[in-house]
This record gives C-alpha cells, structure tokens and sequence, in this order.
C-alpha cells in the first residue's frame, strides 16, 4: 500500500504507510528499500541512506538495495562509493540489468569528474 500511495505521488502518505508496516514487520528489508526509494526520490538523501543501510543490515545480499543504494551515492557525488556499491549487486546478481547500467553511468561520471579537474586549472605558456 505504502508503494501505491509513492507511485500516486503521495509521498506523506506513504511515509505515514511504512512507518505502520515497520511496526509490525521490524525485519522487512523490502520496507526500508521502498522507503530508501521514497526518500531518494524526495531529495531526502540522509534518510534515504539510513534507510538503504537498515535495509542491507537484515538482508546484506539483496542486490536491488546495493543497487538502489549506488543511485542515492550517485545523486550525492559520492561516485567511488557508488560504483563499489553498484559492483557488489552486480557480484550479488549478474542479471541485474539496471545495476549494469548503472554502474556504467557512474564510471562515466567519474571520467568525466577526473578530466573536468585534471584540465580545468592548466594554462599553456606563451
């Protein structure tokens, strides 16, 4: 429920849902995943990350959440982290298409990061 009240765009709601799911399911990793997505999507990047860690805490080889987790890290420009944590779903589950593109997307961030500071401040002499 608390999922189709985030796809509906009611994102307090939704809160308000897994907040009561939690309550009764303390051991739900999917719970704390939907909320990571919830708060990433919300800009809430704190909480999207103690949300991610609690996830991973009760189940470390759910490879959707080190995915997911590596997204947060992205939009946060914590890229090395990401493409660690988007390494780990992909060694958890091989097929996790969106892991892969991901990953992808962050290495290419980081080049582009590393070329942006190794020539941004270089002046030719004349």
């Amino acid at each position: 429920l608390g999922l189709a009240m985030q796809l509906a765009k009611q994102p307090a709601e939704a809160c308000a849902l897994y907040g009561k799911a939690l309550a009764s399911f303390r051991d739900s990793h999917e719970i704390y995943n939907n909320m990571g997505n919830l708060y990433r999507h919300l800009g809430k990047h704190e909480d999207a990350l103690v949300a991610y860690q609690a996830c991973l805490n009760i189940k470390e080889d759910y490879a959707v959440a080190h995915n997911n987790l590596g997204l947060l890290l992205i939009a946060m420009r914590r890229l090395p982290e990401a493409i660690a944590s988007l390494r780990h779903a992909l060694s958890l589950d091989p097929a996790l298409d969106c892991a892969q593109s991901n990953l992808i997307k962050a290495t290419e961030l980081q080049r582009r990061e590393a070329a942006a500071e190794g020539g941004g401040g270089r002046e030719e002499a004349s």
